[in-house]
């Protein structure tokens, strides 16, 4: 059997989008299509899950804070050695200090 004959039968067996178009029974078509959505959410969800957990997003914690040492007192959930907000002068006047977060500073590194 030439390479191109047996490559062609593993991807028609094998290939999940082609067999949704190729399968004999509708039924395989079907249990083929199920198949690619569960696969395709699943990559969904853990992509979703990690680029949480790497990136994390201001959720407003730090401005609550009025104090240094209570802004320096917020840790992330998985780095409890260095906070995620820095106290800092204000951008907007440059005169007073706020508790600001600290961006890239957290995540699974």
């Amino acid at each position: 059997m030439p390479a191109w004959q047996r490559l062609k039968d593993e991807v028609s067996k094998h290939h999940n989008v082609l067999n949704i178009f190729t399968a004999i029974t509708w039924q395989e078509r079907l249990a083929n299509a199920l198949q690619l959505c569960v696969n395709l959410t699943f990559i969904a969800y853990f992509a979703a899950l990690f680029f949480a957990l790497e990136y994390p997003e201001d959720t407003g914690l730090c401005d609550d804070q009025g104090t240094e040492q209570e802004c320096l007192e917020i840790f992330s959930l998985f780095e409890t050695e260095v906070g995620i907000c820095g106290w800092t002068l204000s951008p907007y006047d440059r005169r007073s200090t706020i508790c600001i977060f600290k961006v890239g500073t957290s995540g699974l590194n």
